[in-house]
């Protein structure tokens, strides 16, 4: 089953988050008060963020955080997949590829794009993805701290 985060998944979501950033999956670490201000984001509703959690043998099986932005370049709101994290118990079960395909029936009516990031390091869910039809996109990223 997946759900909308509610306030009784705050300690799944850090459970789940400390497990995804702690893998070669991302390439920075997230403390703790970030953990609390995207709960506390996605619990007011914001326009900017939603999470899901992903239930198995009830169970909180894995999660996925979305942002939202929108892009002149693809015609309209994208949405981003920020994180999704399967717990390894739970892998190759088919959740990551529901959670997809959830996202897409979810948002197919509201956005132009899902857009996610993949380490290179991360061979399975690269390999997922790309199964779902996600392609790659030529841009590098770039940043700055504030």
């Amino acid at each position: 089953m997946i759900r909308y985060f509610e306030h009784k998944d705050r300690r799944n979501f850090f459970e789940l988050s400390h497990a995804l950033h702690n893998s070669d999956a991302v390439l920075f670490e997230v403390s703790d008060e970030a953990f609390n201000k995207t709960f506390d984001l996605v619990m007011e509703k914001s326009p900017y963020a939603a999470a899901y959690i992903i239930e198995e043998e009830n169970e909180a099986a894995g999660f996925g955080l979305l942002t939202f932005s929108y892009s002149n370049e693809m015609g309209g709101l994208i949405v981003w997949l920020e994180e999704l994290y399967i717990k390894e118990k739970f892998r190759n079960k088919g959740l990551g590829k529901e959670f997809l395909e959830f996202l897409k029936n979810e948002y197919s009516d509201k956005a132009a794009y899902i857009r996610l990031e993949v380490t290179d390091s991360n061979k399975d869910a690269r390999r997922l993805y790309e199964s779902m039809g996600y392609t790659e996109l030529s841009y590098k990223q770039m940043l700055v701290k504030l």
